[in-house]
């Protein structure tokens, strides 16, 4: 195992609530994991041969692998575990832990000694509250203890926990969905993305280009890959008949082309818990023969295949993206707009399925 993987490694095992010593599964997961995001990280940046030598040196690497006993010694009993699953450390009450940890100068966020919370490089905070101290070391608000004052003495932005800096959010959506036949299918602009976090992590995603929307929108899901920083945003997002959807946090990322390298913008969006949007589009398109797209450097190559969106761009976005240049065709084929991320297209096309139709307007 490579030193920085061996040193993720450490650091999550670090971060289990209980006592038990990690399994072997627990290493699987993990590797699993690790494999999984540099692979597409990798596949990418256009270095697919790199990557597959390089992939293949990691998984022979895990094979034989395993911490020293020094590397997991105790600061506490001396024993060989990590302090956080000392048993001895799990007996003692939340504020002894803190005074322990505080007159050991260790680290409030991983229990190493060596650096403060502020400069802890674990992409993990408390579970409970997600503020930068380890999980162990929680407190209900109404008690005083050396890790509250430990968190106030360094900046409330962390890497990649939630900044305590309330944002009001008034969202309104309306929506209306409906099922008919009709030989026709609305075609949604999509695009595919390069986004990247302030750590310059880079994950590929699929959004929706929507000029309609006045707030942009990332999934939960994509939130985590990215391991982006969260502000909390206190609101709501109303629908029809005033159903109500609870926004909670907003994140800030960078986006940028897979066609222009050039290109990037910063934009903020909002988390949303549960899916975006269904699978877009909501039926399988079959690809016709249309004059006018030949040629065009499409951003989304697979518009025609439903796909889920785990980015919604909304008309700031839009307005940063556009190009002058829109192409039109003949009745029942799509129209494509020029983008710093390629060509989109949308439109009413001709078809013979069954269709979902999505109306949406988003008022921020």
């Amino acid at each position: 195992m490579d030193t920085e993987t061996h040193k993720e490694w450490e650091q999550t095992v670090c971060t289990n609530e209980d006592d038990k010593l990690p399994t072997w599964d627990d290493l699987r997961q993990f590797m699993q994991s690790k494999y999984r995001t540099l692979e597409l990280v990798m596949s990418t940046s256009g270095l697919r041969e790199k990557s597959i030598k390089e992939r293949s040196h990691f998984v022979t690497a895990t094979a034989s692998t395993s911490p020293s006993s020094g590397d997991r010694k105790c600061v506490l009993c001396k024993e060989s575990h990590t302090l956080c699953h000392c048993k001895e450390f799990c007996k003692l009450q939340p504020a002894e832990r803190a005074e322990y940890v505080k007159s050991n100068k260790l680290c409030f966020n991983c229990l190493v000694p060596g650096h403060s919370a502020y400069l802890c490089k674990l992409r993990v905070s408390c579970r409970i509250c997600s503020r930068r101290h380890h999980t162990l070391l929680h407190r209900s608000k109404d008690a005083t203890s050396s890790v509250q004052s430990e968190d106030t003495e360094q900046p409330k932005v962390v890497q990649h926990g939630v900044e305590e800096k309330e944002e009001l959010v008034n969202t309104t959506i309306a929506s209306y969905h409906s099922t008919k036949l009709s030989t026709s299918l609305a075609l949604l602009a999509t695009a595919t993305v390069l986004a990247r976090n302030e750590h310059n992590h880079t994950v590929v995603l699929r959004a929706l280009v929507d000029q309609g929307s006045q707030a942009s929108f990332i999934s939960e899901k994509a939130t985590q890959l990215l391991k982006l920083t969260r502000r909390t945003a206190r609101g709501s997002i109303i629908g029809v008949g005033s159903t109500k959807t609870n926004v909670n946090h907003v994140v800030q990322l960078r986006i940028g082309s897979r066609l222009h390298s050039s290109f990037e913008i910063n934009i903020e969006a909002y988390v949303m818990s549960k899916q975006l949007t269904t699978k877009i589009p909501s039926k399988a398109v079959t690809v016709t023969h249309w004059p006018h797209l030949e040629g065009l450097n499409l951003a989304d190559p697979e518009y025609h295949k439903p796909g889920p969106i785990d980015l919604l761009l909304g008309v700031k976005e839009y307005a940063q993206i556009v190009q002058q240049q829109l192409i039109k065709g003949p009745p029942g084929s799509p129209c494509a707009q020029e983008t710093n991320l390629g060509w989109i297209l949308f439109g009413e096309i001709n078809t013979s399925v069954k269709k979902k139709v999505f109306w949406s307007f988003i008022n921020k």
